[in-house]
């Protein structure tokens, strides 16, 4: 028995100390925010091809993706160009499994590349330009032809010219030069009967007409439109109809107008002279084909641009409709090509002089032409990009506005006027250059959009409201960088920004749900400081807000939403009571009221109380008496047998005072010169003044019982640069502080009882053997000592010492990995918790019964652990918590939390026979086990995943409870015999340890 309990008892010890090295971590994202930007949207297979951003280009620019067609399912393929740099991909087309684009990898410039979707298979496919690497003047107009990639590219030898690859490099050539010694430009390229059609000049008959099968003897001109010039346009739209595609195009003589051609020189004709004469009825095809006509906008000279339809013949090259009744344009050349066949009717837009511009609809008569929506009443006009019909379910998709604001959302339309809705506030990007996107697979859409909460991403809708919704973010960079953690009744309160709250005030029980914002005050704008200090009193927070309306002032919150208000407007208006920018204000509790300084703007900036009521928020007294640019700026509030002491200014300079609460109470006891410090220790008040006669600063050590009698010098440390007291703590009823050591000028550690025989010197930092001129800037207490960074004048921390008050040992130095300096300093449960490493991926830990510090590796149980650039920047401590701010690539600046119980730091003997069975919360059993074990929760409150460990300290397995049982069958025949331990987690964020034998 004797030696079953020993066995069982450093098992126990091992796990302890295992643990001891590696704390789990929950990462909570307050600031979803943050642009990826996705574009390009190529379908492939089930999923799609997009490009996106991490948004700041810290770590990646726009790259390629793929997305199988879940969110989980999305991955950058390559970063092609690594690092914070953009290869830009560009012009993605799909060929016979391979996805072609163009991409600049920082080497060759932008070129040709091809992906099969994975990492390994996203390579270049030719270096077409070899002595050039630049990012401009890459390959562009890509088709797909009889199964190859056609694109215009320049070699720097041949200038732009007609391209073909078939994925290989050898296969990779110039089809034709078209123009020697210049660039033909090819563009608009499009087939049409089993033959590749495109414009170009070739530098004797100008842009014209021509077409390829794909070798260099079968690229031809088409036909000489205009002898004399060029004959279409550059840019120009093609569309097919039956066996002739149509365009714009001048034979010299009758201007722009409607042609037509079946690929043949005598099958190019002008279908129609829509202006007769030189004028142009327009210069490019902007239309859609329906049913057997084409739908395209035109103008007669006359009636300006309007809605004509062709079916290839002159006769039948017909207005539709005027639409607005006049001679001006009722379409605009500001539409672009805004034609959609939807439902077997063409939608545009369009201006009638009485609704604006709007979405019309057309079937091709005149009677079938009309409105679908005056979407923005009145003569007020909407603005839409682009149209996109979902024909899984039949829906129209544009972005629009429907006020006079820029800001264009989501749209649906059945081809009603009562389905027509706003289908979300999901908004189109407004960033210059972003496309819209849409792409229809899986029974929906996924498209690009943005919300104030998660930017602009991916989203997803069937054309219903309620199935609308967000598809997936992958940049959610931006930080709330939560600070300023104040411990309330065990709960963390902080002050973070949200994703369009600015600096608002949140809160966190230590569990992922249970961290949430209290309230937006001061909605899209900051409503916390930085130097706003906050203070509990009976588990309800006080602190100095701003909502925009009323400055900052006095505010208190018992954690909830309708309990988080302003106490009262001190400053009545806008105006602020209390100090926000570049000046600490502090609020001190004593006694349940808190003390602080406020201006009323009348008086100046002087004593106040406040009870936590409006009407129990008063000043105490005006004690720098005058006008409002005379403040007493009272401070440093203690008490002293239950008298109340603090610092202020009058017209005589810095005094002693107390105060009882009322206004003749409130006295002052002595004058000293430049009072900074005020404690109490021993039944004294300690006082830190500047009665040495120089102008360095307070280095003067006094002592007070309150009166003026009992107020005395105890001793005066060296003067000179640096030389103020202004770092202290206390330990054991006695003052520690920094100050200059007499004689030598170089920083030590002092304590005092209040006397001038317990004035001691601790550390003597002129004794160091490397550093000359020892700092000393951070002392804070913690368990039964007080620890202290070492560092140069003008450094940073090297060493960590610590003292109890007798013995003074250094226990850490800078000889540690990514080793930068000693910071971040907080105290949980008698442990010393600090940072040390930049990047900081772990924290360091030191506690009386250690004698030198352990690292405590995170684990970040549901995101990416900290590697890299990414570091830990701030820790804070709860009664059951550590919570720290960390910035991650992903992420940026973020909440995490660790449930650490007090097994793993604390100085307790945790597992000590006395108390083990108290605490736990799970069972297992049968326990021996030989097939399965059952872990149960002892408590009505679920598991929610627990870890198996051996006596090693290796984590074996860690099981996820997805449904939170209370019991869990867990199959352990994998196991050899011996003994387990169990960490097992609960729902409520208690954690409990158990042993396991399987035999």
């Amino acid at each position: 028995m004797k030696k079953s309990y020993l066995l069982n008892y450093f098992a126990l010890l091992i796990f302890n100390l295992s643990l001891a090295q590696t704390i789990d971590a929950t990462h909570v994202e307050i600031n979803f925010h943050g642009d990826s930007n996705p574009q390009n949207l190529t379908a492939f297979q089930s999923g799609f091809y997009f490009t996106a951003t991490d948004g700041t280009f810290a770590d990646f620019g726009r790259e390629l993706w793929y997305c199988d067609g879940t969110p989980e399912g999305i991955q950058m393929v390559k970063d092609i160009y690594s690092g914070q740099n953009s290869s830009e991909p560009e012009f993605l087309v799909v060929i016979n499994d391979l996805l072609y684009f163009t991409a600049d990898d920082g080497v060759h410039g932008t070129e040709l590349w091809k992906s099969d979707g994975t990492e390994s298979g996203t390579v270049m496919v030719k270096d077409i330009r070899p002595a050039n690497n630049d990012d401009y003047n890459g390959p562009t107009n890509f088709i797909n032809f009889n199964g190859e990639l056609f694109f215009t590219a320049t070699d720097d030898i041949n200038g732009r010219e007609l391209w073909k690859s078939d994925g290989t490099e050898s296969g990779t050539l110039m089809v034709k030069d078209i123009r020697q010694n210049g660039s033909s430009s090819p563009t608009n390229l499009f087939v049409f009967n089993n033959a590749l059609y495109f414009v170009a000049d070739n530098g004797v008959d100008g842009y014209e007409l021509w077409k390829s099968d794909g070798t260099e003897t079968g690229t031809t001109m088409v036909k000489d439109i205009n002898t004399n010039s060029s004959g279409v346009n550059n840019i120009n739209q093609f569309l097919i109809l039956n066996d002739h595609f149509y365009f714009y195009g001048t034979n010299g003589v009758s201007g722009f107008e409607l042609w037509k051609s079946d690929g043949t020189d005598a099958g190019t004709t002008m279908v129609k002279d829509i202006v007769p004469g030189f004028n142009s009825s327009n210069f490019s095809l902007k239309g859609t084909v329906l049913n057997n006509i084409i739908i395209f906008e035109a103008s007669n000279g006359s009636d300006g641009l309007e809605l004509w339809k062709t079916d290839g013949t002159e006769a039948g090259t017909t207005m539709i409709r005027n639409i607005n009744g006049i001679n001006s344009s009722s379409i605009s050349n500001s539409n672009n090509n805004l034609y959609i066949k939807f439902n077997n009717e063409v939608y545009f837009l369009a201006n009638d002089n009485v609704n604006g511009n709007e979405i019309w609809k057309t079937d091709g008569t005149t009677v079938g032409t009309t409105l679908l929506k005056d979407i923005r009443a009145g003569n007020s006009s909407i603005t839409a990009i682009k149209f996109h019909v979902d024909e899984i379910n039949n829906k129209l998709l544009f972005f629009t506005a429907s006020t006079n604001s820029s800001t264009r959302t989501l749209w649906v339309s059945d081809g009603s006027t009562n389905g027509t809705i706003e289908l979300s506030s999901i908004e189109d990007s407004n960033i210059s250059g972003l496309e819209e996107n849409f792409i229809s697979l899986n029974n929906s859409t996924v498209f690009t959009g943005q919300d104030p909460k998660y930017g602009n991403e991916l989203w997803f809708t069937d054309g219903t409201i309620n199935n609308t919704a967000f598809f997936a973010d992958m940049n959610f960079s931006n930080s709330s960088s939560p600070a300023k953690f104040t411990n309330v009744n065990g709960e963390l309160f902080f002050r973070a920004r949200g994703t369009e709250t600015g600096n608002q005030l949140f809160k966190s029980d230590g569990t992922f749900q249970g961290t949430q914002m209290v309230k937006d005050i001061n909605s899209g704008n900051n409503s916390i400081g930085d130097d706003s200090e906050m203070t509990e009193i009976n588990g309800t927070l006080f602190f100095s807000a701003n909502d925009g309306t009323n400055g900052n002032e006095l505010w208190k919150s018992d954690g909830t939403e309708n309990g988080t208000v302003m106490v009262k407007d001190i400053n009545i208006g806008n105006q602020s009571s209390m100090q926000y920018s570049n000046a600490v204000q502090p609020i001190t509790a004593i006694n349940d009221l808190l003390y602080f300084y406020a201006n009323d703007g009348v008086n100046g900036t002087e004593l106040w109380r406040s009870d936590g009521t409006e009407t129990g928020t008063y000043m105490i007294k005006d004690i720098y008496t005058g006008n409002s640019n005379n403040s007493s700026f009272p401070r440093s509030f203690v008490t002293l047998n239950n008298i109340i002491y603090f610092i202020a200014n009058d017209n005589t300079g810095t005094a002693l005072w107390t105060t009882d609460g009322t206004e003749s109470g409130t006295v002052k006891i002595i004058n000293l010169n430049d009072m900074r410090v005020l404690n109490t220790v021993n039944n004294k008040l300690i006082i830190v003044a500047e009665t040495s006669g120089t102008t360095y600063g307070p280095h003067d050590l006094w002592v007070s019982d309150g009166t003026v009698a009992g107020t005395t010098h105890i001793q005066e440390f060296e003067g000179g640069i640096d030389s103020n007291i202004r770092f202290t703590t206390t330990l054991n009823d006695e003052f520690y502080f920094v100050a200059k050591i007499p004689f030598f000028g170089r920083k030590g550690i002092y304590k005092t009882d209040g006397t001038i025989a317990g004035t001691v010197l601790l550390y003597d930092g002129s004794s160091h053997p490397t550093i000359n001129n020892v700092d000393i800037d951070d002392i804070v207490t913690c368990g039964n000592n007080v620890y202290f960074a070492v560092k140069p004048y003008s450094g940073f921390n090297e060493e960590l010492w610590r003292t109890d008050g007798v013995t003074t040992t250094q226990i850490a130095d800078s000889n540690t990995d990514d080793f930068a300096y000693i910071r971040g300093f907080a105290c949980y449960n008698n442990n010393l918790l600090y940072l040390a490493e930049s990047p900081a991926h772990n924290i360091w830990a030191i506690n009386d019964n250690l004698n030198a510090p352990v690292h405590l590796d995170i684990n970040v149980i549901n995101g990416t652990n900290l590697n890299g650039s990414n570091s830990i920047q701030q820790i804070g401590t709860s009664n059951n918590n550590i919570y720290f701010s960390a910035r991650n690539n992903e992420s940026g600046i973020e909440l995490y939390i660790s449930d650490i119980d007090a097994s793993t730091l604390s100085t307790d003997d945790y597992f000590n026979a006395a108390n083990y069975d108290e605490k736990k919360l799970v069972q297992a059993y049968p326990n021996p086990a030989n097939d399965f074990v059952h872990i149960k929760s002892l408590t009505n409150v679920n598991i929610t995943s627990f870890e198996l460990w051996d006596l090693s300290g290796k984590k074996l397995q860690t099981y996820v409870s997805k449904s939170f049982e209370r019991n869990i069958t867990y199959d352990v025949k994998h196991l050899n015999t011996g003994i387990y331990l169990v960490k097992a987690r609960l729902s409520n964020g208690n954690i409990s340890n158990l042993k396991l034998i399987i035999n």
